[in-house]
């Protein structure tokens, strides 16, 4: 059986290499940096170290892994007292990744955190259910609102970098599947799966109840 790690296929020459240095299983979409130069993942920490972590017994609590492709090294993404959840995106720099997380100290609270540069302290943007879909050049956030709501509440908002109040970006068809969409760099394009039901009406001759 192959062991997990992270892979880049070259599309003109059809060749894969591994890249990173240790064999960790993906937890979600890997991220590339602005300059291509990086790739940000989310995989899981080993049980043993999931204790007082907030992790779930079995599964290890999560963890942001960044590979810098220049030196083909691989490091853990850890800001002090920021715990990241899910969904990391990079800024357009490249030196600072929002997600789904909380905080350890100072303000705590779940929702869309902005961790910076090592130095500066990690800042939530917004509260509550808040997935990240990806940081634009203007230093506009575009997120999910509450992916498991109701099909009220299907939609994508937008929020500054710097701070600010969050405001709807474009509410959603009730047939799109939130746990699997993704959206251009400046916002205008959205692809999402659509889930679609239809019912059929069977019609059976020589039905008898009694049989």
């Amino acid at each position: 059986m192959r062991s997990p790690a992270v892979r880049i296929w070259d599309l003109a020459t059809g060749q894969t290499r591994q890249v990173g240095g240790s064999q960790r299983a993906l937890d979600g979409r890997p991220q590339w940096s602005p300059d291509g130069t990086m790739l940000l993942y989310q995989t899981r920490s080993p049980d043993n170290e999931a204790e007082g972590e907030g992790g779930r017994a079995g599964r290890g609590r999560p963890r942001f892994v960044v590979i810098d492709l220049t030196t083909d090294s691989e490091s853990d993404f850890e800001r002090d007292g920021f715990f990241g959840f899910t969904s990391p995106v990079f800024s357009p720099d490249g030196r600072s990744v929002a997600a789904l997380g909380a905080s350890r100290s100072g303000e705590r609270g779940f929702g869309l955190w902005v961790a910076p540069d090592t130095g500066r302290l990690p800042r939530r943007l917004v509260e509550g259910a808040a997935m990240p879909l990806v940081w634009a050049a203007d230093d506009t956030i575009y997120f999910i609102r509450d992916v498991l709501g109701s099909t009220a509440t299907r939609r994508i908002e937008r929020v500054s970098a710097v701070g600010g109040e969050p405001e709807v970006h474009v509410t959603l068809p009730a047939s799109c599947d939130l746990s699997d969409i993704s959206i251009s760099l400046d916002g205008n394009k959205i692809v999402c799966a659509a889930v679609e039901m239809e019912s059929d009406v069977w019609v059976v001759d020589s039905f008898d109840p009694g049989s």
